[in-house]
């Protein structure tokens, strides 16, 4: 849910220097900007062939940035890397943060990419993060943020070596937060107006515009560079335990191609990943009516299936048609391969899930189930039979969602 983030004055010092590898296009300059703006006085911006507009470093200095070198440096180069941390070190106040947005473009689909293309797109994230990783794992940064794309998140067709390259860096920050370092990651959509495309020509935004419209994914400007950009430093601090990751221009489940086109599917709707993500088809209301998901009829609802079954037998196969539906609709399962008498865990169900069936159990019903019952090798019959052990008639689940958070 939205909330006011922290006034970022707090998280930068006049007498730290921040460190920009990679990233001294104008939207690094952009990120650089705003923390002058808001207390950072000394940055070191790297990349190998830096082009800084003199009227920008005269901004800074009206700011009070009054410490802003260039430096050329190759971040895939040991020894490129060493001089200028060196120089740093010795010239600059004691380093106090570190971002790295080195990236270098080349799609083209895995069977027709030779290896040097490969190469040349990971080395800048791999080498890059590796080289700054081993200069500063022993020194208390503030914040260590590693600026990776949408297509580590939802994959994007021709862009698997860049893809690789952002999963290398994420391995790379989980690794850091994992040993108690500072380390975050943003996962940035195609940003207009700033950095890459910035420039592009017409043809050239038809074909991300069409791009975005496939994923669902949503273009970014400057504003919300900046927002997830502050949100990485909050999550990303030496110690932290929320996740380090932020991930901004991912759209809902449902794409709209156009005004007169019928709602699609984004592209990567039937990922199981995002399970969580995905919106309950029964939620999404089209003509007043609901669909399920799974199987493409009106979704059933649990407590009305109850009602209208006179057995013990009837409500048993209605609860756990209902319930197999709700897993087919987390889990992206055909009606075919879904058997009620395997252990849930058999069927993938893990954690995660599980607390999402607690949650729909509750809400339909009014029955608390506990997550250990779904994760201790009970099948839907079992788990259903349990319910209907409990299950009042007159029981409302309409406080489930409050009840479950302060449950969990």
């Amino acid at each position: 849910s939205p909330r006011l983030l922290p006034n970022p004055r707090r998280l930068f010092h006049p007498d730290k220097t921040y460190l920009f590898a990679g990233v001294t296009s104008d939207l690094g300059l952009l990120v650089a900007k705003w923390m002058a703006e808001n207390g950072a006085r000394s940055f070191a911006l790297a990349s190998r062939n830096p082009d800084i507009p003199p009227l920008w470093l005269q901004e800074m200095s009206k700011l009070g940035a009054n410490d802003v070198r260039v430096f050329s440096m190759d971040v895939t180069d040991p020894s490129s890397v060493a001089r200028t941390c060196d120089t740093i070190s010795q010239t600059m106040a004691p380093v106090g943060g570190v971002v790295l947005g080195a990236m270098v473009l080349k799609d083209t689909l895995l069977e027709n990419m030779p290896l040097e293309t490969l190469q040349g797109t990971m080395a800048p994230k791999v080498d890059g993060s590796r080289l700054l990783e081993d200069r500063f794992h022993n020194v208390p940064l503030d914040f260590f943020v590693f600026m990776s794309s949408m297509s580590a998140v939802v994959g994007i067709r021709g862009q698997s070596n860049y893809c690789a390259g952002n999963m290398y860096g994420r391995a790379l920050v989980a690794n850091r937060r994992a040993r108690g370092l500072a380390a975050s990651t943003i996962d940035l959509s195609t940003v207009f107006g700033v950095g890459h495309f910035a420039n592009a020509g017409a043809a050239d935004l038809h074909t991300v515009r069409a791009n975005l419209e496939g994923l669902n994914t949503l273009a970014i400007g400057e504003a919300e560079v900046i927002d997830s950009f502050h949100e990485a430093i909050l999550r990303g601090p030496p110690g932290a335990s929320a996740t380090g990751e932020v991930t901004v221009g991912l759209g809902s489940e449902t794409a709209v191609a156009g005004p007169e086109r019928p709602p699609v599917r984004a592209a990567w709707h039937d990922d199981p990943r995002f399970a969580h993500f995905t919106a309950r088809e029964g939620d999404l209301r089209r003509g007043g009516g609901k669909e399920s998901r799974a199987a493409g009829r009106p979704s059933r609802n649990a407590r009305e299936e109850l009602g209208r079954s006179t057995s013990e037998e009837g409500r048993l196969a209605a609860l756990s048609g209902c319930f197999v539906e709700r897993i087919q609709e987390i889990m992206q399962l055909a009606a075919s391969s879904l058997r009620t008498d395997v252990p849930l865990t058999d069927l993938g169900i893990d954690s995660l899930v599980a607390v999402d069936l607690r949650g729909w159990f509750f809400k339909e019903l009014g029955v608390s189930v506990p997550v250990l019952s779904i994760l201790n090798g009970e099948s839907v019959k079992t788990v259903c039979q349990a319910v209907l052990s409990q299950y009042q008639p007159q029981q409302t689940g309409i406080w489930g969602p409050l009840l479950f958070t302060f449950a969990l």
